[in-house]
């Protein structure tokens, strides 16, 4: 990406052009990479997204030195009452519950993937035996003996 560099993007199924105008020379904030964020005027937002005389989000990060709260108190000061204020980390709790979530789904999955594998070895062992079970009946009858059986099939198996 370099500036001047129009960028397509889609607004409500229709496609938008963008033009890169700069760049943010920081590549953190209090520890926090900003790889993946688009920075644009707020008003070029609501215009260009059809909210104008909206605000979804906005993000803010305090001075160095000045607390979190004091500037949640700040904005709450001077917003309507229909404006909620709400601190990254509520958000980053959220995410982490989806995240504990989803990877209890993925054990399950796996669970279930290896309930299937044992389910799909066994059935062909089983159906080894009886594909065999006439050797089996000879090999008994000379006298060789069940866990020699046993191995003969699980060498066949490549076990």
């Amino acid at each position: 990406m370099s500036i001047n560099q129009s960028l397509m993007v889609e607004v409500n199924g229709k496609p938008v052009e963008l033009i890169v105008r700069g760049f943010l020379e920081l590549s953190t904030i209090h520890g926090k990479q900003l790889e993946s964020y688009l920075v644009m005027d707020i008003a070029s937002v609501q215009w260009t997204f059809g909210l104008v005389g909206h605000v979804h989000e906005i993000h803010l990060v305090p001075n160095p030195g000045r607390s979190q709260d004091q500037l949640v108190q700040s904005i709450l000061a001077i917003m309507p009452s229909s404006v909620s204020v709400r601190v990254a980390s509520q958000r980053n709790g959220q995410v982490e519950g989806m995240l504990r979530a989803f990877q209890m789904n993925l054990t399950m999955l796996s669970g279930i993937g290896l309930m299937v594998g044992l389910f799909l070895v066994y059935n062909t062992m089983a159906f080894s035996v009886t594909q065999h079970r006439k050797e089996i009946g000879i090999l008994r009858s000379v006298g060789l003996e069940q866990i020699a059986i046993i191995r003969l099939f699980l060498l066949e198996a490549d076990c």
